[in-house]
């Protein structure tokens, strides 16, 4: 009787052993599972910022230049200043159209002016 009683208290044993060694897995991966998920948004996160702070030194360095152009290169300027704020030449000719009436047949709704800075 004494084998088949210490057989027995070996069983309880080994399943309390194992049913403990089963919960501290689940309590583990449950932790580590909460740490995996913030880990994982907080790289979503740096990646975004990373992205933006990318596009912010493209558009930075594109308005350096752009802006290092303007003040240097008389041609650029003049260009940009007569596409954006519509200044023109001497001698240019400007020619309007109006969007309601314009039409290419007849030529209707266009209207030519010629900029001259000569004094009569």
């Amino acid at each position: 009787m004494s084998s088949k009683g210490t057989s027995r208290i070996g069983s309880v044993v080994i399943f309390i052993f194992t049913a403990a060694c089963i919960l501290m897995a689940a309590y583990f991966g449950i932790v580590n599972y909460d740490a995996y998920l913030e880990r994982r948004e907080y790289i979503e996160k740096t990646e975004a910022l990373r992205l933006k702070a990318s596009k912010i030194k493209a558009d930075n360095d594109y308005k350096k230049e752009y802006f290092g152009r303007l003040a240097n290169d008389g041609e650029f300027a003049a260009r940009v200043v007569r596409e954006t704020l519509g200044y023109v030449g001497e001698n240019e000719i400007i020619f309007k159209f109006d969007k309601d009436e314009f039409s290419a047949r007849s030529k209707k709704g266009v209207s030519v002016e010629r900029i001259s800075n000569k004094s009569k």
